[in-house]
């Protein structure tokens, strides 16, 4: 289950095999996730040549999908198609993070109820994460990092022409939140400004959710800072950024939210000459309530054709999880 299968069909672009199943989730049905860039195009592509490495005699069904909410149509085809094994290497980053997601409890429902195996990418957000409670001791309403800074304590640095995405969640009532925080970026080095400021008065709904991308109009570094529009009480904060690292950042419990649920099996990433170390970007555990994460660890920076293609190794926890994948089929198939 992924974004993007393209060059699937191309037998000789691939290590796939002819015969597999393909069904997209997408409103346009596109399975190569059309409008997406090359490398998340063929990012399930990638995977699927893995677990097709890892054990070649598994039958594979090649899903996509575009939004999360399309996950809970997918899970129920492949409870439907009496699939065994689910490879996912994706997962966002807002929500409690606790196993009580709303999609933590639709793939809990598949795994304790349906027998599916769900394996899922921890993440790669050890270096882009930073969690704590709200701290505002001279009550001037603005949020103060454990960094230096303080206030302005949390940067990141990018080129202009980066895509920057970074999102807030906090502990709420999620549909419902009544604790009003917003979420400002700054380059005062160019006078530039942004906000996210979605209201959060406790309406049917509203969730206590900030953030948002843009690209970066200039290069250097930018500022991330969190304000009190309301709220009553101090919150606990959940900030990610997706693709560049934070200044500030707190590398434990920096799991995606799919990598959450008590039946999914999250998968970290380690070298392939080093299974003992952690990648340095590889999130980690403890999930919110508590638990240890990974469950396990696979390679990663591996080869596969429809990467080698667009010229790249095959890096991250993405590449880590169908190997896991394809070591439970195999060990199923041996029952």
């Amino acid at each position: 289950v992924d974004l993007g299968f393209e060059g699937y069909e191309d037998l000789l672009g691939t290590e796939l095999p002819a015969n597999v199943t393909v069904r997209s989730f997408r409103v346009d049905g596109d399975i190569t996730g059309g409008g997406l860039p090359i490398l998340d195009r063929v990012h399930g592509t990638a995977c699927a040549e893995v677990v097709h490495d890892v054990a070649p005699d598994a039958e594979l069904y090649l899903v996509n999908y575009k939004y999360v909410y399309q996950l809970e149509a997918i899970i129920g085809y492949l409870i439907s198609e009496n699939v065994n094994v689910v490879s996912h290497s994706a997962g966002h980053c807002v929500g409690l993070f606790d196993g009580s997601d709303e999609i933590c409890k639709i793939i809990d429902d598949a795994v304790f109820n349906h027998s599916i195996i769900w394996v899922n990418s921890a993440g790669n957000y050890a270096q882009r994460h930073w969690e704590g409670m709200f701290t505002d001791s001279d009550s001037d309403g603005w949020h103060e990092y454990p960094c230096d800074g303080g206030e302005l304590g949390q940067t990141i640095n990018a080129t202009m022409g980066d895509t920057v995405v970074v999102w807030l969640s906090w502990n709420d009532t999620w549909g419902s939140a009544t604790q009003d925080y917003d979420l400002y970026i700054y380059n005062f080095e160019n006078n530039w400004r942004i906000a996210s400021k979605n209201p959060q008065f406790g309406y049917l709904g509203q969730k206590p959710v900030e953030g948002g991308g843009f690209v970066a109009p200039y290069n250097g570094t930018y500022y991330i800072a969190i304000g009190n529009s309301g709220a009553t009480r101090p919150v606990h904060f959940e900030l990610y950024a997706y693709t560049h690292d934070f200044g500030c950042k707190v590398e434990n419990s920096s799991l995606s939210v799919e990598a959450t649920p008590f039946g999914a099996k999250a998968v970290g990433a380690v070298s392939w000459e080093d299974c003992s170390t952690l990648h340095s970007y590889s999130s980690r555990g403890p999930t919110n309530d508590g638990r240890e994460k990974p469950d396990f660890v696979g390679p990663a920076c591996v080869s596969t054709q429809s990467y080698l293609s667009v010229g790249y190794p095959f890096c991250g926890t993405s590449a880590a999880t169908p190997h896991i994948a394809g070591a439970i089929a195999l060990e199923l198939s041996s029952k």
